[in-house]
């Protein structure tokens, strides 16, 4: 799934709330965790992209993309994390 947006977060917990009920508690804490820390990066990558289409200055547009790119990469690393502890049994079967 793309995320691109905090409502695809939130959505992409919905689909999975079923699979993190056979989670035990460790991971299922670890998976709240990564759906939390991935809500709240991907909050800040819409906030960047705001601040980006509002600035002219070339050196803080540059810092601003860079910013983008990097709490991009965060958010994968997030899904990733999530897929692994929340797709288990489908890859099982």
């Amino acid at each position: 799934m793309i995320i691109k947006n905090t409502n695809d977060v939130e959505n992409l917990m919905r689909k999975r709330i079923e699979a993190m009920e056979d989670l035990d508690c460790l991971n299922l804490e670890n998976c709240v965790m990564n759906f939390m820390f991935l809500h709240t990066v991907v909050k800040l990558m819409e906030m960047t992209k705001d601040n980006a289409s509002d600035e002219t200055d070339p050196v803080q547009m540059k810092i601003l993309r860079d910013s983008f790119n990097d709490f991009a990469l965060v958010a994968k690393q997030c899904v990733e994390k999530i897929d692994e502890l929340t797709l288990r049994d489908d890859a099982a079967e």
